[in-house]
């Protein structure tokens, strides 16, 4: 839609004024505002030239009918998937919600490892303000 579409087109400017390479979207809310996808399991990772969607084989098919501007890709483990991209686009700063759990930051913080982890606090909250 033309509001998901313009969504997308803030986020994207926002991600550039940030001085970041990439966010990693997490939390249901946050999803769904950029995506329209209410499932249970989901990750989303948009660089400047990416928007990927990241869920397990129970939501592939959804997402494929759903979402849309994103690459699907099904994934048991997407935090290991998305660092192979973070590897090939020679990505370094990659910010996150600050709200994750914390074994979550511990993974992050394992997978992610030589790269810089920049906490975000309310990146998605301000754009969702935008009405």
């Amino acid at each position: 839609s033309n509001a998901m579409q313009r969504r997308l087109e803030r986020f994207d400017a926002k991600l550039v004024q940030s001085g970041l390479d990439a966010l990693l979207v997490t939390g249901q809310n946050n999803i769904y505002y950029l995506t329209d996808f209410w499932g249970t399991n989901a990750t989303v990772f948009i660089t400047k030239n990416r928007r990927l969607f990241l869920t397990d084989s129970r939501y592939t098919l959804i997402a494929k009918q759903s979402v849309h501007g994103f690459d699907i890709i099904e994934s048991k483990d997407p935090l290991k998937d998305i660092v192979k991209f973070v590897e090939v686009d020679k990505l370094e700063t990659i910010g996150f919600d600050n709200q994750v759990s914390f074994a979550y930051y511990q993974a992050l913080q394992a997978i992610f490892e030589g790269y810089t982890l920049s906490p975000q606090t309310n990146f998605m909250e301000e754009l969702r303000m935008i009405k």
